[in-house]
């Protein structure tokens, strides 16, 4: 079975099959028309449209960067106060690809708002997206210019080069006040050192000859020094002597003192003990008196015992609280006779 013209064309050229000049001859245009149904058919735009801008490769890491513009793959090279360093070009030395549907997405908006003229598409392969570059005023924005919702600004590398100047400025301006403050200073300082300068020389020459006029006297009074200072020695001794003296008896004096006011508090103390127990065995609560586990009074050696006159009710006199509590009630008729019994004893005697 013969192949198709297109298939023996392709595997001819790969150098699968051998292939005659007529064959080649036939295939030839068949070729043509088969590449151009297959970039037709990897072409998935509907409406293409020319002067679309074609990603460009990722170009070389450079050997070294600009501090203003940073690490080419460094990902945070947008924000201003980010300068980067070694460690970004040691951690983000990998590239990674740009997303599909991004790249689908920004040809569609290309399409619908073009780039006007002096304007150009740049990738950013921190950020892995693209963004535009006026070349006349150097200002960048991340949608194209026709968009509504651009922002036209200058670039992170600009606002940073600026900063920069600004502080370096302010710090030399810093520094030339400070520099004059330390001349000012410094001719203060001259000034001072020559003032103390002429002071010190004019009492220096005073010195000398206060030295000169005094070097004789001091010859003549070396012995007489030698004996007062022996002398005052002596004295110094004897002093010392007596202190020692004075501070022993008034050792001995206090000990004596401390020793009589230890003992007296000693005696004091066992004194107030005495007559606290004494006290306290005199008040002491037998806890068998119903005053040590209830709530009535406390009574004397008498208390509880029936009086002579009292009628012998059968009721708990003592109790206190609800009447309840002196039940049971007594026979009124054995109250009344008990009663007039108590009243017979008192007096004299009726008679019968």
């Amino acid at each position: 079975m013969p192949l198709p013209k297109a298939l023996a064309a392709k595997l001819a050229k790969r150098g699968i099959i051998k292939s005659s000049p007529s064959q080649t001859k036939e295939t030839e245009p068949d070729v043509t028309n088969s590449a151009q149904e297959e970039i037709i058919a990897e072409d998935y735009d509907e409406n293409p449209q020319d002067g679309t801008p074609i990603p460009q490769p990722p170009p070389p890491p450079p050997e070294k960067f600009d501090k203003f513009q940073g690490w080419y793959s460094c990902p945070n090279k947008w924000n201003v106060y980010h300068e980067c360093s070694p460690a970004c070009q040691e951690q983000w030395k990998e590239i990674k690809e740009i997303d599909k549907d991004y790249s689908r997405k920004r040809i569609k908006l290309l399409i619908k708002y073009p780039l006007p003229p002096h304007w150009q598409e740049i990738l950013d392969i921190g950020l892995r997206r693209y963004y535009y570059w006026n070349t006349e005023t150097d200002l960048v924005s991340w949608l194209p210019p026709g968009h509504p919702k651009c922002r036209v600004s200058a670039s992170a590398a600009q606002l940073r080069k600026q900063m920069f100047e600004e502080r370096e400025r302010r710090l030399k301006e810093e520094g030339d006040e400070k520099k004059e403050s330390d001349e000012e200073e410094s001719s203060d300082e001259e000034k001072g050192v020559k003032k103390r300068r002429k002071l010190s020389a004019k009492e220096e020459a005073d010195r000398r000859s206060s030295d000169e006029s005094s070097a004789e006297s001091v010859e003549e009074g070396k012995t007489s020094k030698k004996e007062k200072r022996r002398e005052k020695r002596d004295k110094d001794r004897e002093r010392e002597r007596d202190k020692d003296k004075d501070r022993d008896r008034d050792r001995d004096r206090d000990r004596g003192r401390d020793r009589d006011a230890k003992e007296r508090r000693g005696k004091e103390r066992s004194r107030e003990k005495r007559g606290t127990k004494r006290k306290e065995d005199a008040d002491a609560l037998d806890p068998m008196d119903p005053a040590a586990y209830s709530d009535c009074p406390r009574g004397t050696w008498a208390s509880g015992l029936p009086d002579k006159n009292e009628a012998k009710t059968g009721v708990d006199s003592t109790a206190t609280g609800p009447l309840f509590q002196m039940r049971p009630y007594p026979n009124p008729g054995a109250v009344l006779r008990a009663n007039a019994a108590a009243n017979n004893t008192v007096g004299p005697k009726k008679p019968t």
